[in-house]
C-alpha cells in the first residue's frame, strides 16, 4: 500500500478541498481520503511516469482530453485495491464504493478539480532542499568549501530532489494544460509563492552570510524568483527523453549550476554600484580587442 506523507494527516482539508459534499463532515473521513488518494496513484502512475515508461492501462491519456481516462469505476477500483479490510474499524464498512464516491462528489469534474489540488498540495510547502542549501552555504561562511563548489552541490541536490518528485511533474503537466481553470490556476499559485518565498529567503540569508551585498537594480525577491524558476525550467528540460550519450548537452546539474552562478555574479555588487543595464552598456561599448 502507498502510504500518506506525514504532513498530509495535519492538513485541513476543508481549506484544501472545494467539491466535496457536506464538505465539514466528509472532508476528514478516512473514504474521502482513500478516494483521493486512489486517484493521485493514478495520477502518478500515467502522468507522472518516467519517459518510455508504458502508461498503466490503456496508454497514454488523449491530448485533447487532459483527465477523460480518470473515470469513476476506475478511480473506485483503485481505492478498493489499496483499503486494507484489516484496519477497518466499522463492521458496517464495506469499503470504498461508487455509491460512497457519488455522495462526496456529485459530478466527476468536480472530483477531477478537488484531485487535481490534493495531488499538488505537497508542493505548496516549503521545499525541504531549503535546509540542505543553507548547510551548503554554512560551509563556505566557515571556510570548509569554496563558493563555486557549494553551488555546484546545492545545485545536484535540487536537481535530485525534483527529478524524484513526482508532485512536481504532475505541476509541469498541469501548469501546461489546465491553468485556464482558477481552482488549478490558485493552487498553481501557491505553490510558485511558498517556493519564490522559500528561495528569497535563502538568498537574502546567504547574501548577509558570506558579506555580499545586491545591485541596486536587483531586489531579493527578484533573485529568489530566478533562482526558483532556474531549477524548474532545468528540470522541465529534463523530463524530456533521453538523447544518445554524443548528443547529449550539458547535464542538468552543470546547466542549473551555471545558471546559478551566473545570477549570483550579476545580482552580487562589487564595489562599484553599477546597476546591471550600465555595465552591459559598457560592454557593448568597448571596441573589439581592447581589455578595459
Amino acid at each position: 500500500m502507498v502510504t500518506t506523507p506525514p504532513s498530509r494527516d495535519r492538513q485541513n482539508l476543508t481549506e484544501l478541498l472545494s467539491e466535496v459534499y457536506d464538505l465539514d463532515r466528509q472532508a476528514h473521513s478516512p473514504r474521502t481520503k482513500d478516494f483521493l488518494e486512489a486517484g493521485e496513484r493514478l495520477l502518478h502512475r500515467d502522468l507522472a511516469r518516467d519517459a518510455g515508461q508504458p502508461a498503466d492501462g490503456k496508454g497514454r491519456p488523449p491530448f485533447e482530453e487532459v483527465l477523460a481516462w480518470l473515470s469513476r469505476r476506475r478511480v473506485v477500483t483503485e481505492a478498493l485495491r489499496g483499503w486494507d479490510p484489516d484496519n477497518n474499524t466499522s463492521a458496517r464498512d464495506s469499503g470504498p464504493t461508487e455509491s460512497a464516491y457519488r455522495y462526496r462528489w456529485r459530478t466527476q469534474a468536480g472530483y477531477l478539480r478537488d484531485l487535481v489540488i490534493w495531488a499538488l498540495s505537497p508542493r505548496m510547502e516549503r521545499p525541504n532542499q531549503i535546509e540542505y542549501a543553507d548547510e551548503i552555504i554554512d560551509t563556505v561562511q566557515q571556510g570548509e568549501r569554496e563558493l563555486p563548489a557549494a553551488i555546484e552541490e546545492i545545485s545536484s541536490h535540487e536537481v535530485r530532489e525534483l527529478k524524484e518528485d513526482k508532485p512536481f511533474r504532475l505541476q509541469m503537466v498541469f501548469q501546461a494544460t489546465l491553468a485556464h481553470d482558477p481552482q488549478v490556476a490558485d493552487g498553481l499559485r501557491r505553490i510558485d509563492k511558498a517556493n519564490v518565498n522559500a528561495w528569497t529567503e535563502f538568498a537574502r540569508r546567504s547574501f548577509d552570510k558570506l558579506g555580499l551585498k545586491l545591485r541596486k537594480d536587483v531586489d531579493f525577491e527578484l533573485l529568489g524568483c530566478a533562482l526558483n524558476a532556474a531549477g524548474e525550467g532545468v528540470m522541465f528540460r529534463e523530463l524530456l527523453p533521453p538523447v544518445r550519450p554524443d548528443h547529449a548537452p550539458a547535464t542538468p546539474t552543470r546547466l542549473l549550476s551555471l545558471i546559478a552562478k551566473a545570477l549570483v555574479i550579476a545580482s552580487a555588487d562589487p564595489g562599484d554600484g553599477k546597476t546591471l543595464d550600465e555595465i552591459l552598456n559598457e560592454f557593448a561599448k568597448r571596441k573589439p580587442g581592447k581589455t578595459p
